[in-house]
C-alpha cells in the first residue's frame, strides 16, 4: 500500500502541489474573521431542536438541501466556526479536483493543471470556500451535474441536477442549458422511440424544475425583501467580470461590494478592459474550431452556463418586480468563466503566454486589500457569558452574530435602535419576541457606532470594532 501511494504521489506531484496550494490560501483565511450574519444565521439554525428546523426550513427563503446536509453534518462535528465553514472548503477544493479531471479529459493534463491553478488562485472562489454559506456547495454540485452530462453519464446527470434545484433557487438558469444540451446528445435521427425513450426521464427533472420555480417565485415574493439589491443594468455583466476576477467582500451584508484593488486604474473600470477582451477572444475561438461541431457545442454551452443567467436576472430586474441579480447567487458562473478563459488559452495562445497571464494576473490579485469586518463580538460573549443582567445591541445584525456566539442558552440577549428606541425587529429572522430591554440602568449596550450613542450613554470600554456603554443616569 504504501508502495501505491508514493507511486501516486509522483504520478500526480504537479496536481498536489496545486492542491496544496489551494487548501493554503483557504485555510489561511477560514478563521481570519468572524462570522457575519448569514453565517451566524445558518450556526443558530444548526443548533435548534428538529422540528424547528424542519419548520424553519419549510419557510426558509433558500432550498433546503444544503441545510440539510450541514444539519448532519454538524451533528457528528459541532457547531463552531471551524466545522461550519470545514465543507465549504472541502467542496472548493473538490470544485479544483473535478475541473482537473474535466479539463484534462477534454485539453490534457497541461490545461487542466492551467485550470486548477487559476481556480486556486481566484479570490472570488477563495473567498467562498471560506464560509458557512452554501455557495461553494451549490458551485461544485453545477460543475458535477455540467461533468456528468459532458461524460454522458445519463442517470448521474438526471439525480445531480435534481440535488442540484434543491440547492438554490437561481440553479433553474443553470439547469436548463443543461437539459436542453442532454436532450441534444439523446436525439436519435434515426429512431424516434429510441431518442423519446432516452429523452423521457428529463419529464421527471423538469417537474421538479416547475416545483423549485414556483417555490422560489413564492419565496421572492413573501419572505425576501430584495430593496438591497442594486438596480440592474447592462453595467452588471462587466461588474460580475471583476467580481469573479478580483473577489468580493463575502463577510458584509447586502448586495456583494468587489474588493478594492491597488492597481493603477480604478476597479470599476476592470471589467470594462477585460470584456471586449473576452469577446474578441471568444470569436476567434469559435473561427478557429468552426469546423469541429462537438467541441463548438461544448464551449457554446460553457458560455451559455457563463453569461445566460447573468442576461436572464437583467432582463428579470427590467421587465418583472423579481430584482435578483447578485453576484453569489450566480456564483456557478464564476467557474464557468475560467472553463472559458482556459478554452480559449488553448486555441488561440500557447502555454508559454498562457503562463504569463496567470502570473500577471496572480501578482495583480496580490494587490487586493484586505478586506475590513466589524470583529470582538466573539471575545464579547467570551467576556460577559456569565453576565447576569441585559446585552442590548443596537442592530439585528449584531443580535444575531451574538446570539451565535453567546449560545441559546443565554437568554440575556436584547436589541434595541438608540434613534429609534421604541422600533422593534420582529420580522427579522433569528431575533427572538420580547427583545427590547427591561433594566436598562444596569444594562449593557453595545454597538460599532460611537456616533450614535454620544447622548444619553457613557462608553465604559471598547473589544475590537464595539464600545460598549452604560445608560447614562439622569440627575433629576
Amino acid at each position: 500500500m504504501p508502495k501505491k501511494i508514493l507511486t501516486f504521489i509522483k504520478l500526480n506531484t504537479d496536481i498536489l502541489l496545486i492542491l496544496m496550494i489551494a487548501i493554503f490560501f483557504r485555510a489561511k483565511d477560514m478563521l481570519a474573521f468572524e462570522f457575519w450574519v448569514d453565517e451566524a444565521f445558518t450556526g443558530i439554525l444548526m443548533r435548534l431542536p428538529v422540528r424547528e428546523f424542519l419548520q424553519i426550513l419549510s419557510h426558509d427563503a433558500h432550498p433546503p438541501l444544503f441545510n440539510v446536509f450541514l444539519r448532519i453534518w454538524s451533528t457528528f462535528f459541532g457547531t463552531g466556526e471551524f466545522f461550519l465553514r470545514l465543507p465549504s472548503l472541502i467542496f472548493g477544493v473538490l470544485t479544483i479536483i473535478l475541473s482537473y479531471i474535466l479539463v484534462k479529459k477534454a485539453l490534457g493534463k497541461t490545461f487542466g493543471l492551467i485550470c486548477a491553478l487559476l481556480m486556486s488562485i481566484n479570490p472570488f472562489l477563495i473567498g467562498y470556500s471560506t464560509e458557512a454559506r452554501s455557495y461553494s456547495f451549490y458551485g461544485f454540485l453545477t460543475l458535477l451535474t455540467f461533468s456528468f452530462l459532458i461524460f454522458q453519464k445519463r442517470l448521474p446527470f438526471l439525480i445531480s441536477s435534481v440535488f442540484l434545484l434543491f440547492t438554490h433557487y437561481i440553479a433553474p438558469l443553470y439547469v436548463i442549458p443543461m437539459l436542453v444540451f442532454f436532450v441534444h446528445q439523446n436525439l436519435n435521427k434515426k429512431s424516434l422511440a429510441m431518442s423519446l425513450k432516452k429523452c423521457s426521464p428529463v419529464i421527471f427533472v423538469l417537474v421538479i424544475l416547475v416545483i423549485t420555480v414556483f417555490m422560489g417565485l413564492n419565496a421572492s415574493g413573501d419572505k425576501i425583501n430584495t430593496d438591497w439589491v442594486r438596480k440592474v443594468s447592462l453595467n452588471n455583466i462587466p461588474r460580475s467580470i471583476t467580481s469573479y476576477s478580483y473577489g468580493v467582500k463575502v463577510k458584509l451584508p447586502g448586495a456583494d461590494e468587489i474588493n478594492n484593488v491597488n492597481l493603477y486604474i480604478n476597479k470599476n473600470y476592470i471589467g470594462y478592459i477585460i470584456l471586449p477582451i473576452y469577446i474578441l477572444s471568444v470569436i476567434l475561438y469559435l473561427y478557429k474550431v468552426k469546423q469541429d461541431k462537438n467541441e463548438l457545442l461544448k464551449f457554446l454551452l460553457i458560455n451559455v452556463l457563463f453569461i445566460g443567467p447573468q442576461v436572464v436576472l437583467i432582463l428579470a430586474g427590467y421587465f418583472t418586480r423579481y430584482n435578483l441579480y447578485v453576484e453569489r447567487y450566480l456564483f456557478p458562473s464564476s467557474i464557468f468563466f475560467i472553463l472559458s478563459v482556459i478554452y480559449i488559452f488553448n486555441k488561440i495562445t500557447s502555454f508559454e503566454i498562457s503562463i504569463i497571464i496567470i502570473l500577471f494576473y496572480f501578482f495583480t490579485t496580490l494587490r487586493i486589500q484586505r478586506p475590513y469586518y466589524h470583529s470582538g463580538l466573539k471575545e464579547i460573549a467570551r467576556q460577559y457569558r456569565n453576565f447576569s443582567n441585559e446585552m442590548v445591541f443596537s442592530s439585528p445584525v449584531d443580535y444575531v452574530i451574538a446570539r451565535y456566539y453567546f449560545g441559546e442558552n443565554f437568554l440575556n440577549i436584547k436589541i434595541q435602535d438608540p434613534q429609534n428606541p421604541s422600533f422593534t425587529f420582529y420580522n427579522w429572522p433569528r431575533v427572538r419576541n420580547n427583545t427590547l430591554p427591561t433594566n436598562k440602568i444596569d444594562a449593557v449596550y453595545v454597538s460599532p457606532f460611537e456616533n450614535t450613542m454620544k447622548e444619553n450613554f457613557i462608553k465604559i470600554s471598547e473589544i475590537g470594532s464595539f464600545g460598549i456603554y452604560r445608560k447614562k443616569i439622569s440627575s433629576k
